[in-house]
């Protein structure tokens, strides 16, 4: 609804203002917020591939010593 016919006093007007600008900060606070939750989930998402890599990692490393260590029995 267009009220840019009506005569607003000041105070009004300025109430209107003021309304508007804090509706478009919480937008952008819910924006934000909901900007870090996806930031998070992605960082939880690395953590948990890291934590498998690192897991593969140390399970290579025993069975190469373990192949090396036959190795040098033989």
């Amino acid at each position: 609804m267009r009220l840019d016919h009506l005569l607003l006093s000041p105070d009004l007007a300025g109430r209107l203002v003021a309304a508007n600008g804090t509706a478009e900060v919480n937008n952008s606070i819910i924006s934000v917020s909901q900007a870090s939750d996806a930031a998070s989930k992605a960082t939880a998402k690395m953590l948990e591939a890291a934590n498998g890599l690192s897991a593969q990692s140390d399970q290579l490393k025993a069975e190469v010593q373990g192949f090396l260590g036959s190795l040098h029995a033989a």
